[in-house]
């Protein structure tokens, strides 16, 4: 997991930049750094280590203040060590290209392979620098840029999010996802790229979640959005419900203890249109099983990775003693590699935090192929686990940026709890 950022219009745009790593430092603590244009030329600034080290690297450049455009990386460390070459953003060999990217390219090595025979040199271990070299090899086919992009995708088998800026086109910058959170932000005479809502929130209220496959072309005051074969999609923008202090440490010393202390009012946001009173059945309006599936459920497969799947394995026992059917708890890690079996009387639980955990994201996408109903149990109902559900458990925990789960762990535990007495309560079995 990284975060990236990335903006074009802004003024002070490098202290946004740095501002907007911070906002996702949660997502990598190896390396940082930051591609800006000046109008002439990318200028890249890389360090190893936390966020701080970045900043000292910058402290006094004032000068790049005035920059077009920018891009910005923070790296938690899948290929190639944490160290300053490894960090993004990375070039392509004539410094064409300037990128940053959250994901895995699972065919990198036959790629680099291909690329290095004819005459490209690497410098770092990623599977980033890749998709930097095969974007100049486009452009030199003749490709404009969108086309280049669109061709550079087409080759890459895995996950990303990307932000790109080219050096002979200072004015616009480019981003893609496939299975890796995106969003385009948009403001007044600039707009924004990240990977998660924190980054975003003082800057601008109204974004565009971009979907698998999904290309968006962006400059200062506008904005185009494509898919992989170049059509021209149109989507509306959505104002985000949060307010800027939902991401602040209230007078704590750190975000962990904040969130401890929030687990009081986590379980009473959690419980309030769910549990009207004592002697009311449970409600959860947002799960669309009907009685007549849930009397004939005999199986539950839950998949989840970290905590998310310690959660899980306690719902598997509450479920089961509840209301007696099997619950199979699997790591989304270990099942998007084997078989898939769903059957006609089953579904399919997905847990995580964020709703973002790629290999979780996978698993329910394969169970929902085959014809399982998905539940999917989040904090976050904007992500991507809960667009492709088919039911909906909300946590209600509020942004959680401290990396050791609390809060949410917490509400996973009381969704489970609602949950299994939710179908005891439908099928007479408590």
């Amino acid at each position: 997991m990284c975060g990236i950022v990335g903006c074009i219009g802004r003024e002070r745009l490098v202290s946004w930049l740095l501002e907007g790593l911070e906002k996702l430092e949660y997502r990598g603590y190896d390396s940082a750094g930051i591609a800006v244009h000046t109008g002439q030329e990318i200028c890249i600034y890389k360090a190893q280590g936390k966020l701080e080290n970045l900043k000292q690297l910058l402290n006094g450049n004032s000068e790049n203040e005035s920059v077009k455009s920018g891009i910005g990386h923070i790296r938690w460390a899948t290929h190639g060590v944490p160290n300053q070459t490894n960090a993004h953003p990375h070039c392509s060999f004539e410094n064409k290209v300037s990128i940053v990217h959250n994901g895995i390219i699972e065919n990198y090595k036959e790629l680099r392979k291909e690329l290095t025979d004819k005459g490209f040199v690497f410098k770092s271990q990623t599977d980033t620098e890749v998709i930097a070299h095969l974007l100049e090899e486009q452009l030199g086919t003749g490709n404009d840029y969108m086309g280049a992009i669109r061709s550079t995708l087409k080759k890459l088998n895995g996950a990303y999010a990307l932000g790109v800026i080219f050096r002979e086109c200072p004015d616009v910058l480019y981003a893609a996802r496939k299975s890796a959170p995106l969003i385009l932000g948009i403001g007044e005479g600039c707009n924004f790229i990240a990977s998660d809502v924190p980054a975003l929130l003082e800057q601008t209220k109204n974004v565009i979640y971009l979907e698998d496959g999904e290309i968006v072309e962006i400059k200062n005051n506008s904005y185009q959005i494509s898919d992989i074969n170049g059509n021209i999609l149109s989507k509306e923008p959505e104002v985000l419900p949060w307010e800027p202090v939902a991401i602040s440490k209230k007078g704590f010393k750190h975000f962990m203890l904040k969130e401890i202390h929030e687990q009081p009012d986590v379980i009473r946001q959690t419980l309030f249109d769910k549990l009207r009173s004592i002697s009311e059945p449970i409600s959860l309006k947002e799960v669309m099983l009907t009685r007549e599936q849930i009397e004939k459920l005999d199986r539950i497969q839950v998949i989840a990775c970290g905590t998310s799947l310690h959660a899980a394995l306690v719902g598997k026992y509450l479920i089961e003693e509840f209301t007696g059917i099997p619950v199979d708890v699997e790591a989304s890690s270990e099942y998007i590699y084997k078989r898939t079996i769903v059957g006609a009387n089953s579904i399919t639980i997905g847990v995580s935090q964020s709703g973002e955990t790629a290999d979780t994201i996978t698993a329910i996408k394969q169970a929902k192929a085959l014809g399982s109903h998905i539940l999917v149990i989040t904090n976050r109902p904007d992500s991507t686990m809960a667009r492709d559900a088919d039911s909906l458990l909300p946590i209600n925990a509020g942004f959680e940026v401290s990396v050791a789960a609390t809060k949410s762990y917490s509400a996973q535990l009381l969704a489970f709890y609602l949950f299994a007495i939710y179908l005891a309560e439908i099928k007479k079995s408590l």
